[in-house]
Formats: structure tokens, sequence, C-alpha cells
């Protein structure tokens, strides 16, 4: 994560550094939410049991943000967000007594480290380009069954980190208040399930409001 951390910042240096030949632009605050769909999150093939794992999607997200512009065109943004992640599991015939499927509730908080930059703008509407670094932490972990049993091989990662890129496409209502809508894809450095043998995945698309100040 350090070593990604400091790639990161060597990339985007230079774009600071020829920004502040600007004057700076201000701080925007934001608050959006939005609709995940995992992919290659829990077993992608059937147990020894027999029981698979699916995604159930559409899941969740919350987020605020902050950024700092160096230039019309630069900003930095650092983002905290809250994630639900649900799946589901198909059980075997002589686990019936428990019902004939299980959910999976996850939920993680997240922080963000994101690069914008407008690579489209007219009258007032605005396109940013936006990679980002993501780093997730569990907040908690339920399981919709009384069997614990079948599950105790598949607890999710504690920590989890990855890249993340979007697109901010904001229409400015006024000077000050901007509405924004944000497709982003992420692909995290590992599997969620150790055993998947395919990086954790997942698609987001958020709707939002921007404050400039």
């Amino acid at each position: 994560m350090k070593n990604i951390l400091i790639g990161l910042i060597l990339i985007i240096f230079p774009f600071l550094l020829h920004a502040q030949l600007e004057e700076p632009k201000g701080v925007t605050l934001g608050i959006n939410g939005g609709i995940d769909a995992d992919l290659n999150a829990y077993y992608l093939i059937k147990s020894v049991n027999g029981f698979t794992y699916f995604a159930m999607n559409p899941q969740y997200n919350i987020a605020v943000d902050a950024s700092k512009s160096f230039s019309k065109k630069v900003r930095l943004r650092i983002e905290f967000k809250y994630i639900n992640e649900k799946s589901g599991m198909n059980l075997t015939p002589d686990l019936a007594v428990y019902g004939t499927h299980a959910s999976i509730l996850v939920s993680y908080v997240g922080s963000n480290l994101h690069f914008d930059y407008l690579v489209y703008h007219i009258n007032k509407f605005e396109i940013f380009a936006s990679p980002a670094i993501t780093y997730e932490r569990i907040l908690s972990y339920v399981i919709s069954t009384y069997n614990l049993n079948v599950f105790n091989d598949i607890n999710p990662p504690r920590k989890i980190a990855g890249g993340t890129f979007s697109f901010i496409l904001k229409y400015n209502i006024t000077e000050k208040i901007g509405i924004t809508l944000v497709p982003e894809y992420t692909r995290f450095f590992r599997e969620f399930y150790l055993y998947n043998g395919k990086p954790y995945e997942r698609l987001s698309t958020n709707l939002g409001l921007e404050f400039k100040f």
C-alpha cells in the first residue's frame, strides 16, 4: 500500500507543480450515494458441500468528500465512504431445515484519495477524470442463518486496498452548488475470498451534490 501511494504521488506531482502557476480556486464539499455491483466476491465455483454463492445486486454506498483545487483543471479530493456488500448462498437439501438459501451482509468503511482532472467544460457542465487509491476496513459482518458452521471458511477480508477510476459528470446549478453523477470502477489488489483466483471488483453509480467555497 505504501509503494502504491508513493507511485500515485509521483504521477500527480508534475500536474500539481504546474497548477501552482495558477491561482488556487478554492475547496468543495460533497455528499453522494448510489448503487454497487460486486464481481468475483465469494466462491466462484461450488464448494465441497455443494452449495454456491452469488452477489445480491444491487448493493449501496454513502459517501462524503472534500477537495482542494490547485487550478481550473486540477484538484485533490479525499473521500470517506460506507459500503454495504451482500451475498447469497444456496443451501444443499441436507441443510433444508435452515431454508433453501442464506445471506451474508458485510459493511465496510473506506477512504479514497482522488486526483481529479477536468477533461471537458462547456457552460455549466463539467467532466472530471478521477483515478484514485482506495482502502477499506470491515465494520460489521452478519449472517442470516443459525447454521454458523456452514460459514466457517468464508470470513471476508478485514481490510482491502485497490485502485479506482471514475468520471465525475457535474452540472452547476449555481456558482456554488452542483449536481454530480459518478460512474466508477474499482479493482482490488487481492481476491475477496483467497481461493477464487480472480481479483475482487466493483461497479458503482452515485448521485450527489457538491458545494463550492
